[in-house]
């Protein structure tokens, strides 16, 4: 009888056992469908790849959406965020649906496949910031009451004054940039997967901004001086960019995650940027403040890898640490 009664529980443990498997073998292929909906290169329709992560970001400054600066910075906006491959030709694109700028890249990827980024910011808060942005025409003749007085306009239009000598401040260009460059940062991790390597996100990063079409940036925008740059919000709106707003756009993109460290590097007519790492015997890198940082060139069209440059010999001018949103 004892024997009949072990034979009966053995019985109930394997069908159990087997009513999982079946159960954990489902969930794998639902899984891998989905990671299949997402590489088959065919696939075009909107469905396929949406990603309507909607993440809310609990360190995005005060409740009422400013970001402690005078410039407010509105949370991003209610939007369905879309990543996925595509047999359409490198495009930017932008329309105006309601309240939203709808923004609709393609860009080749790592592996040289078309990919397709759509998202949406909010219209005032990016046209805040490109109304703000720039320097009076007269800034350099006019005369001012105090040093103070120069400072307080240049910083206004998101530029520094320095050993009386006006420049773009790329750092408050990223501060103000942050909303308007999370949808970026997200969709490339869901692209990369969140516990992708180091190098996965600045890859495929990298791809975005050197597809962006170079140009540079005229003089006068809107009846202000530009010094030769845009903002992330104006380089994504005209859809075109040059060395530093590409590099502005790389390095407000990826410090999204706090892992990472950047430095720009100014070297005769170009800028560039570097990225804190440990580099591989065919990646340059530049040393600052005793640590290294591999060498980071966004501005394409040459589509270089992290490590490369498009320079054999160079002089460097000055390396200035980016700061990011969570330092």
């Amino acid at each position: 009888m004892g024997l009949f009664r072990f034979i009966g529980r053995l019985f109930k443990l394997i069908l159990t056992l087997g009513v999982v498997l079946v159960a954990l073998l489902a969930l794998a292929g639902g899984l891998s469908e989905n990671f299949k909906e997402f590489v088959d290169t065919g696939s075009e329709n909107d469905h396929h790849g949406d990603y309507s992560y909607l993440f809310k970001d609990g360190n995005s400054g005060s409740s009422d959406g400013s970001s402690g600066d005078n410039t407010r910075v509105d949370p991003a906006p209610s939007f369905a965020a879309i990543i996925q491959l595509t047999k359409e030709r490198n495009h930017q694109r932008v329309d105006v649906e309601s309240d939203n700028y709808v923004f609709d890249y393609v860009y080749r990827d790592v592996a040289n496949r078309g990919t397709k980024m759509k998202w949406g910011n909010r219209k005032l808060s990016i046209d805040n910031i490109n109304d703000r942005f720039g320097l009076p025409p007269d800034f350099f003749k006019r005369s001012f009451s105090s040093e103070e007085e120069i400072r307080e306009i240049a910083e206004r239009g998101y530029f520094k004054v320095q050993n009386n000598t006006a420049s773009p401040d790329y750092n408050r260009m990223i501060h103000i940039s942050r909303n308007i460059t999370r949808p970026i940062y997200e969709m490339i991790m869901k692209k990369v997967g969140s516990d992708a390597s180091y190098q996965k996100p600045i890859d495929e990063l990298l791809k975005f901004c050197q597809d962006i079409p170079y140009k540079i940036p005229a003089d006068l925008y809107n009846n202000k001086q530009t010094g030769g740059i845009f903002p992330p919000s104006l380089a994504l709106t005209k859809g075109y960019a040059d060395c530093d707003t590409k590099a502005v756009l790389f390095a407000s993109v990826l410090l999204h995650n706090p892992r990472y460290k950047i430095v720009f590097v100014t070297i005769p007519g170009h800028l560039f940027l570097a990225i804190k790492g440990v580099p591989k015997p065919y990646q340059k890198y530049v040393t600052y403040r005793g640590e290294k940082y591999i060498l980071c060139e966004p501005t394409g069209p040459a589509r270089l890898a992290f490590g490369k440059d498009g320079f054999s010999n160079y002089t460097i001018n000055k390396i200035e640490p980016a700061k990011g949103y969570y330092n």
